[in-house]
């Protein structure tokens, strides 16, 4: 009810692209999109999330990144993908740290040998 009022606020654009589920609704329709494994288990499968979690990347990610990085990995908080000057994807540590803003490159994914 609260989305119907708030919808005509929303640009047009956005507003198609947002659907509010009941919590009846909800796991058959992430199901429709992703893997049991990955559904959380607030919504009625098997993934155990906690916020701050970093991500599990596929085995076949971590072999394409050229990491920026020492440590080769993820660092917390928000990451932000964009792409470079020769449309390579790259993974951007973004938000703040230590009261100051961040914007550090953390790896390039390069793409796989399928893909060119």
């Amino acid at each position: 009810m609260i989305w119907k009022y708030l919808k005509s606020w929303a640009d047009p654009n956005t507003a198609e692209k947002i659907v509010v589920l009941s919590s009846t609704e909800a796991f058959s329709v992430l199901k429709e999109h992703i893997d049991d494994v990955n559904i959380p288990t607030a919504f009625g499968e098997g993934f155990t999330f906690t916020h701050g979690m970093l991500p599990d990347l596929d085995d076949n990610i971590w072999r394409r990144f050229s990491w920026r990085l020492p440590s080769r990995s993820l660092p917390p908080g928000p990451i932000k993908w964009t792409e470079d000057l020769d449309g390579r994807k790259v993974a951007l540590a973004v938000g703040g740290e230590a009261g100051c803003r961040r914007t550090e490159i953390i790896a390039t994914l390069f793409p796989d040998e399928d893909e060119l």
